[in-house]
């Protein structure tokens, strides 16, 4: 058995979002109401919400007055259920809300992967 605990993290990674840097962890299966095969999942709005919630843990953006935006549980709220910041990702436009669950399935599969034998 492979068992290599040293390459799962629960700390998450920062990626870049048009201007955006944004710290994105993998939701982890004790979580899930759902599970993932194959890269895909379908999951219901209230689920969807608690994983961008729980998966997107900072953030390093201005706003329009050039100070930093505070990432308040009520500012997620409102980026996910109006699906707000587009961005075009490798030619495709995409939201913020899609691009964090996204990046945080591919950070599971990544860490799942790794402990294939």
């Amino acid at each position: 058995m492979n068992l290599n605990l040293e390459n799962v993290s629960y700390d998450g990674r920062w990626f870049e979002f048009d201007d955006v840097r944004l710290k994105i962890r993998p939701y982890p299966a004790s979580k899930m109401s759902f599970m993932i095969k194959d890269g895909n999942a379908i999951i219901a709005g209230e689920y969807g919400l608690e994983k961008f919630m729980y998966c997107l843990m900072a953030w390093e953006w201005l706003d329009a007055e050039k100070k930093a935006a505070e990432l308040t549980k009520e500012v997620k709220q409102k980026i996910y259920d109006f699906r707000l910041g587009k961005a075009t990702i490798d030619g495709e436009e995409i939201s913020l809300s899609d691009f964090v669950t996204n990046k945080a399935d591919e950070l599971f599969i990544e860490a799942s992967a790794n402990q294939k034998n």
